[in-house]
C-alpha cells in the first residue's frame, strides 16, 4: 500500500513547491554556479561584433532631370528601349546593392576573401594554407557569407533604404557599408551611360530614315535628352543613390555583452536545475 502522505499533489500547492526547491536547493546552487561560469568562460572568448550603417534615398529619372520630356514621347522611348518608369529603377537600385555579381565584384577588387577567411590564410607568406582548389574559399562562398553580415532595409512609408554591415572590426564594417553603395553608384552610372550611348545609336539611326519633320524634331529632342543624362550621370557620383546618411565607425558592439551572456548563463542554470529538480520529485512521487 502506498504512502499517500509522501504522493505529490495532483495540483501542487506554492508551499509544496518551495519544499521541493529547498530540498534540493544545494543541487540547485550547483547547477547555476556551474552554468554562470561556463557563461563566463564563453564571454571571454566571444568575438565582439559592430554595425554601421548607411542611409540613403533613390534617385529617380524625374529627379535626374529627364522624366519629364521622356514622358512626351513614350511610344518613341520605348522603341529606342529607354525606360521612363520610375518605380522599377528603385526594384532596379535595391537589387543591385545586394546583389551576387556587385558583392563579388567589391570582394575582388578589395581583396576580401584573406578577411573573411583568415583561418585560411597564412598571413606571413602571403597564400592559402592549403593548396587543394576545394579548400580554398571562393567568390561564390564569399557572397553567401557576405549576406550574413550585410542588410538591406527599405522603409516603406519614407522609401529611405538603409543598408548595414556587422563586422568585429568596426573601421571595415564602416568601410565595406560606405563601399558598397559607392560601388553601386558607380555600375548604375556606367550602365546609364551606355545605355545613353546605345540609345542615342538607334535614335541617329531612325532620325536618318524618317521623312517627316515632326518625327525628326521628336527623335532629335530624345537625342538631346539622352545626352543631358549622360552628362548628369559622368559628373554625378550619385547618380542613382544620394547618400543621406553615411557609415560610421562605431565604439559600441551590436552583439550581446559580457555581461548579459553571464546573466543569460546563470538564468539558464537556474532553469535547467528547478526543472530537473521537479521533474525528479513528480518522478519519484515525492513532495
Amino acid at each position: 500500500m502506498n504512502d499517500t502522505g509522501n504522493a505529490i499533489p495532483s495540483d501542487p500547492t506554492l508551499k509544496s513547491l518551495v519544499k521541493t526547491l529547498a530540498r534540493d536547493r544545494k543541487l540547485i546552487a550547483i547547477v547555476t554556479i556551474v552554468f554562470t561560469l561556463i557563461a563566463g568562460i564563453g564571454s571571454i572568448f566571444w568575438q565582439k561584433e559592430y554595425k554601421s550603417t548607411v542611409q540613403f534615398s533613390i534617385v529617380t529619372n524625374d529627379q535626374k532631370g529627364g522624366g519629364g520630356l521622356m514622358s512626351q514621347f513614350g511610344a518613341l522611348a520605348s522603341m529606342a528601349g529607354v525606360d521612363i518608369a520610375g518605380g522599377s529603377e528603385k526594384f532596379e537600385a535595391i537589387a543591385i546593392v545586394q546583389s551576387r555579381t556587385l558583392t563579388e565584384m567589391y570582394i575582388q577588387q578589395n581583396n576580401l576573401l584573406p578577411i573573411l577567411y583568415p583561418k585560411a590564410w597564412d598571413a606571413k607568406a602571403g597564400r592559402w594554407i592549403s593548396s587543394d582548389p576545394k579548400a580554398i574559399p571562393s567568390l561564390w562562398k564569399a557572397d553567401i557569407k557576405f549576406r550574413g553580415i550585410r542588410n538591406v532595409v527599405q522603409d516603406p512609408k519614407t522609401e529611405l533604404v538603409t543598408l548595414s554591415i556587422t563586422w568585429p572590426d568596426p573601421v571595415l564594417a564602416a568601410k565595406w557599408a560606405n563601399g558598397l553603395v559607392a560601388l553601386t553608384n558607380s555600375q548604375m552610372r556606367e550602365r546609364a551611360i551606355h545605355d545613353s550611348e546605345r540609345h542615342i545609336a538607334y535614335l541617329q539611326g531612325e532620325a536618318s530614315k524618317a521623312s517627316l519633320v515632326p518625327v525628326q524634331q521628336a527623335l532629335s529632342q530624345l537625342m538631346e535628352s539622352e545626352y543631358k543624362q549622360m552628362m548628369l550621370a559622368g559628373g554625378n557620383e550619385e547618380y542613382a543613390l544620394k547618400v543621406i546618411d553615411p557609415g560610421a565607425v562605431s565604439e559600441n558592439p551590436s552583439s550581446l555583452r559580457k555581461g548579459f551572456l553571464i546573466l543569460g548563463g546563470m538564468l539558464g542554470g537556474l532553469f535547467v536545475a528547478c526543472f530537473f529538480v521537479f521533474a525528479r520529485a513528480s518522478w519519484r512521487g515525492e513532495s
